[in-house]
């Protein structure tokens, strides 16, 4: 396998001179291509030679009750929310034999790496970058990690002095830690499992990719029913909390973060999610924000990340609620933006005709009218609307965006020469989306006149 990999180290040599002289950043690329290639040949023949030696696996123990579990580096401030039972069971709850020759678990302080986490603050206990989502705890950036070298598990710490209502947030830590704790594992049996040239290769993004996957299924599958059954009044706690804050029935499910986030390809999925918009409303909560802002940030956050139905509810209850007037626009303008994406675009035009009343000057609400009315195919008042828009918008970027708008109505209008007058002042030398947009509609104008 690793002789299908051409690259050699003096080619990466004579490279790296030319580089150093030069600095081009045509040759920078080709430099990591060629350092990744010599890495990833390295890593084959270094897994070749330990299988030809013999797999040292195939004598590892393979009771759960076995595997050695060590906490190190306990201090008043540095915390680990799970206990060797609560692993010991985790463990037991998995597929017989996906821990096969796993050497060790070990939990204790770490968890970054400079390289990758400069941006962050330290935390002021320890020093160390991470990130506060429970105010006064921090989580550390790397939550474990799995060293295939030495068959074993780190997971790292959380610190922190003193935490709000100790009794509902150890339990969501703990979910954090062992939801890890099956990531790493599944990392370990994607390891063992491969044979053939399945083992050489293991790029990064389909090993992660499946640890995200296989950590969130088992998770779902084993994980909530162990935490219900072995911390029932922790749990009853936490999603009591939870619900009576946000003021929508959620549940454990609602709450962890979902790790499927990196594709085969190698792409990484960004954006928010659930577990995200939650840990923004505790934030927002223990500041001792207003509790209507605080929902209402939630309930953005939830459309933002696609639950619609989350964000529709909370925004009905604060449209109910008797000192709601400071919200209403915010609140009606994002139902209408939601019940937009549902497709609900009558009950859209309804509600955003609501926010109308109380202020014309907005420019979201003149930008959520022309989705209704593209979409309703009303291109008289879909020009209306997008010129409104136009003149009320601030923001650079979003103009294109709405003079192509303008575009399209003026074409279902049969107004073309106007259109091609939009279209020839509209900035496309930043985004190709723009250009590409621009291209298309240049060429159904030319089109609608031939036929």
């Amino acid at each position: 396998m690793s002789r299908s990999i051409h690259t050699t180290y003096s080619k990466f040599i004579k490279l790296k001179r030319k580089y150093d002289e030069n600095k081009k950043p045509e040759l920078k690329e080709k430099l990591d291509t060629l350092y990744n290639d010599l890495n990833k040949k390295h890593i084959v023949k270094r897994q070749i030679h330990q299988q030809r030696k013999g797999d040292p696996l195939e004598d590892s123990c393979m009771n759960a009750d076995d595997i050695l579990i060590f906490f190190s580096d306990e201090s008043p401030l540095i915390h680990y929310p799970i206990s060797e039972s609560d692993i010991r069971s985790v463990l037991n709850q998995l597929p017989k034999g996906i821990f096969k020759g796993l050497k060790s678990i070990g939990l204790r302080f770490g968890g970054w790496d400079w390289e990758c986490t400069y941006d962050l603050d330290p935390d002021p206990f320890t020093g160390r970058p991470g990130y506060e989502t429970i105010p006064g705890v921090y989580f550390p950036p790397i939550l474990g990690s799995y060293f295939r070298r030495d068959s074993r598990i780190e997971l790292y710490a959380f610190t922190y002095s003193t935490m709000p209502d100790e009794n509902i947030w150890m339990l969501y830590l703990k979910i954090n830690m062992l939801m890890t704790l099956v990531h790493e594992i599944f990392h370990h049996y994607d390891f063992i499992s491969r044979r053939s040239r399945g083992r050489w290769i293991m790029e990064s993004y389909k090993t992660e990719a499946y640890a995200e996957k296989m950590e969130y299924k088992w998770f779902l599958d084993a994980m909530v029913e162990y935490i219900q059954r072995t911390y029932p009044l922790e749990t009853a706690e936490l999603i009591s909390w939870l619900q009576n804050k946000s003021g929508i029935p959620l549940t454990i499910k609602d709450i962890v973060e979902d790790p499927r986030r990196t594709h085969k390809n190698g792409f990484v999925k960004i954006g928010s999610g659930m577990d995200n918009c939650i840990r923004d409303f505790i934030k927002n909560y223990y500041l001792g924000k207003d509790i209507l802002e605080v929902r209402m940030s939630l309930a953005e956050g939830l459309h933002d990340a696609d639950f619609y139905d989350y964000a529709l509810e909370i925004i009905d209850n604060i449209l109910n609620t008797e000192n709601a007037n400071t919200y209403r626009y915010r609140a009606l303008t994002l139902k209408a933006d939601t019940l937009v994406h549902l497709e609900k675009y009558l009950e859209a035009q309804k509600i955003i005709t609501e926010a109308l009343a109380i202020n014309q000057q907005g420019f979201e609400v003149w930008d959520i009218l022309c989705d209704i009315y593209e979409n309703l195919s009303q291109w008289d008042l879909l020009l209306e609307a997008s010129c409104k828009s136009y003149q009320l918008c601030t923001n650079e970027i979003s103009k294109p965006r709405i003079s192509l708008t303008q575009v399209r109505s003026l074409i279902e209008l049969g107004r073309f020469e106007e259109a091609e007058k939009i279209l020839d002042s509209v900035d496309v030398s930043k985004r190709k989306v723009i250009t590409r947009k621009v291209n298309e509609l240049r060429a159904e104008i030319q089109s609608r006149l031939h036929s």
